[in-house]
């Protein structure tokens, strides 16, 4: 054991030490080596399809302490697949993964996942406002480890849109909505829309409004009824933002 540790080592060494295809015979070696240490080494000196090879290797290692290590640093679809796992391992009866230890170790830190639902938050937005505020928002609550539904996050090539936005909204707990000039100008964002407002049976809310880039009166010329509902303003910045809607759903917690 002690010689194959000093060897791993080296190897270490020698791929933090050289490049091109010398560096990547040393990868094929640590990644074949199945030790965990050596694995999250390359999880975190590795980029593009390298570390998607390393990310499979560790997914299916069924070792909660990595699991969680891999939780704390993926986002997206990827920290979807660890929070799948960890649930499993939760249903079989793994012993040191009850959903008292999922939460006080810090791997949902304290937020309820009912499971009924896939995801905590589905963000609704027109593609123009992607940059400026979706794509930000959904980093920021994945950093503060809420599951969401966002298309940069769930939908891959060849999939059936139609389907996986309906599921996407059947299956989140709350709709984030992102309003602007250019989300009433859409069709597709306001269908969404329709489907969230659906799902609002008067006893809870469903429906969390953002207004970017425009005004109450902007709303009610859009929508009367729209401009009822208690929004967040998205000139507070995303960190406001985030406590706002975090503030607004205190069953997950």
């Amino acid at each position: 054991m002690e010689n194959m540790n000093n060897n791993l080592k080296q190897l270490r060494y020698l791929y933090s030490n050289t490049i091109g295809t010398d560096k990547m015979r040393v990868f094929d070696k640590l990644l074949v080596s199945n030790d965990i240490e050596t694995l999250r080494y390359l999880y975190s000196n590795t980029i593009g399809t390298d570390k998607m090879k390393v990310f499979d290797k560790l997914l299916v290692s069924n070792d909660i302490e990595t699991l969680r290590y891999l939780y704390s640093n993926t986002i997206g679809t990827d920290k979807m697949k660890v929070f799948d796992k960890l649930l499993v391992l939760n249903e079989v009866g793994s012993p040191n993964n009850s959903p008292i230890d999922l939460i006080e170790s810090g791997v949902i830190k304290g937020i309820k996942t009912d499971k009924k639902y896939r995801s905590h938050f589905f963000i609704c937005h027109a593609s123009e406002d992607k940059t400026s505020i979706a794509r930000p928002l959904a980093l920021e609550l994945e950093k503060r480890n809420f599951k969401v539904w966002y298309d940069e996050y769930t939908l891959t090539l060849g999939d059936s849109l139609r389907r996986k936005i309906d599921e996407g909204l059947s299956t989140s707990q709350y709709g984030i909505v992102i309003l602007s000039h250019y989300f009433f100008q859409k069709e597709w964002p306001q269908k969404e829309l329709d489907a969230l407002v659906g799902r609002e049976d008067g006893k809870g809310k469903v429906i969390l409004p953002i207004w970017h880039n425009i005004v109450k009166k902007d709303i009610i010329q859009y929508s009367p009824l729209l401009s009822d509902k208690l929004a967040v303003s998205s000139s507070k910045g995303i960190a406001f933002i985030t406590d706002e809607i975090i503030k607004a759903c205190p069953d997950l917690y």
